[in-house]
């Protein structure tokens, strides 16, 4: 949150969560998971716009550390 959140306003927009997925992966990842997938899977999982209490439910980011112990994009953008 607090390296995308370009205008700090304490919000993630979709555009603000493209420009992490793209500045946190490298081309070849996104072929396999673009932005915009991400994107709609952030909406499915936690809401849009993403803010602190929606990134605390349990269904949001759910995938993050990897998904059946694989890794993912997830590992970068999920840092701590």
């Amino acid at each position: 949150m607090d390296h995308a959140d370009k205008d700090n306003n304490n919000v993630l927009s979709n555009t603000e969560i493209r420009t992490l997925v793209r500045d946190n992966t490298h081309w070849y990842e996104r072929l396999i998971k673009s932005p915009d997938s991400v994107v709609q899977q952030v909406q499915q999982h936690c809401g849009l716009p993403l803010t602190y209490s929606n990134i605390l439910k349990s269904s949001c980011f759910k995938h993050c550390g990897g998904l059946d112990g694989k890794r993912t994009i997830y590992n970068r953008i999920c840092q701590p």
